[in-house]
């Protein structure tokens, strides 16, 4: 194991650890040069440059073909990405976290492993620390009702835009996982075996870690105040190295891994406009996920269909099976009338897309160029013809 004078002083040692899981070259020194940046700030909060410490690497996420599909039980496209979170953490003794920032170093996360105190009320909306201590507060109501907690001091530094659409968030709320899991060795507690069986249940519990949701047996609170999904917290605990990972959500299944062309690339451009999920566009956000519910109810309700579980996927699905020669305008129809007209025309552009163009992931498999460029056509007419929702009008002539 590290000690934290290894990953401050210099970047060889933490080079090497990067190297020997895959990250390599001028990658490797970048992020060591991150992870020193968060050595740097627990030494100047008294952490001695001798203690043992572990260093996480929790990556962004882009959604490749997908998006607020999660909620609704559909699928997505998902890669991770070497923009990320470097968090360095030393063990405490007692049962108090210290998290600290780079971004924030003035700032800190301090709190007490053991109760439930919810922190979060005396913060403004939109504050960093929400994140962390929903996670906290999680995993206290979870784990630490029979046993006492043991704390941990994490630093974190990122080179992810904040509120860029990468899943900042997400990755703060698996970040905290990661350390409190390895510290009271979490997997081996019998309420995590009870009710987190495979490794796609981790990533829906920690969505529900952040939408507020029981998992099972596992009960939740108000989460960060968000009605998201699994989706992010999927692409940032399985997505590996030059690939594409598929998944359907609700309950999240893998369906396939597809080997990303070594010379072909993703360029992010980030427009600069700021979408705080826990700040002004928690509205916009939530207002997405309960639509979709809306939705499915609202096709039984038209059909006279029961359909188990009730998600807008299924919806679609049932249409299909019926033999309805177009699905998405079946479901289109059957909803419209029983949705406000601007929900209905909204919903039809946003979440429809991501159905159709998800259901062609053979293309791309067995012809990776031409493949991705007819799905992305067809995802962007439908999307941009329709206008955007929950996008910018300008970023829609880019694409």
């Amino acid at each position: 194991m590290l000690q934290l004078k290894d990953v401050v002083e210099g970047t060889a040692a933490t080079v090497a650890l990067l190297t020997k899981h895959g990250i390599t070259g001028t990658l490797a020194e970048e992020k060591a040069a991150l992870f020193a940046e968060a050595g740097k700030l627990l030494v100047a909060n008294g952490v001695a440059n001798t203690d043992p410490v572990s260093c996480y690497f929790v990556p962004g996420r882009i959604e490749v073909l997908g998006k607020h599909t999660d909620y609704a039980g559909g699928r997505s496209l998902l890669a991770a990405i070497s923009k990320a979170f470097c968090i360095v953490c030393s063990d405490r003794t007692d049962n108090s976290c210290s998290i600290y920032s780079t971004d924030k170093p003035d700032d800190p996360v301090i709190t007490t492993m053991g109760s439930e105190e919810d922190s979060t009320k005396k913060l403004p909306q939109g504050h960093w620390s929400n994140y962390p201590l929903t996670a906290l507060r999680r995993i206290c109501r979870n784990f630490g009702s029979d046993t006492e907690l043991k704390g941990v001091n994490m630093s974190i530094a990122c080179d992810i835009p904040a509120a860029s659409g990468m899943s900042t968030s997400s990755a703060i709320i698996c970040g905290v996982w990661i350390a409190l899991s390895n510290r009271n060795n979490l997997k081996e507690h019998p309420n995590y075996k009870a009710n987190i069986k495979r490794e796609e249940d981790l990533m829906e519990y920690l969505g529900c870690c952040e939408n507020g949701q029981n998992f099972r047996e596992l009960i939740g609170d108000k989460g960060v105040g968000t009605f998201g999904g699994s989706e992010d917290h999927t692409a940032i605990m399985s997505c590996t190295p030059g690939n594409l990972h598929m998944y359907s959500y609700c309950p999240t299944v893998k369906e396939s891994i597809i080997a990303f062309p070594s010379d072909m690339t993703f360029i992010i451009a980030v427009s600069g406009a700021i979408a705080e999920k826990t700040g002004d566009k928690m509205k916009s956000y939530n207002d997405a996920s309960l639509l979709a519910k809306e939705a499915a109810r609202v096709y039984c309700e038209s059909t006279g269909s029961k359909i188990e579980p009730l998600h807008l996927a299924n919806c679609v699905k049932a249409s299909k099976d019926s033999g309805a020669s177009d699905v998405l305008s079946d479901v289109s129809e059957k909803i419209k009338s029983h949705l406000e007209k601007g929900a209905a025309a909204a919903f039809s552009v946003s979440f429809f897309p991501d159905i159709r163009c998800c259901n062609h992931k053979w293309p791309f498999a067995i012809f990776p160029y031409f493949g991705l460029g007819l799905i992305v056509s067809i995802y962007d007419d439908i999307r941009v013809n329709g206008h955007l929702w929950l996008q910018l009008p300008r970023m829609c002539s880019i694409l």
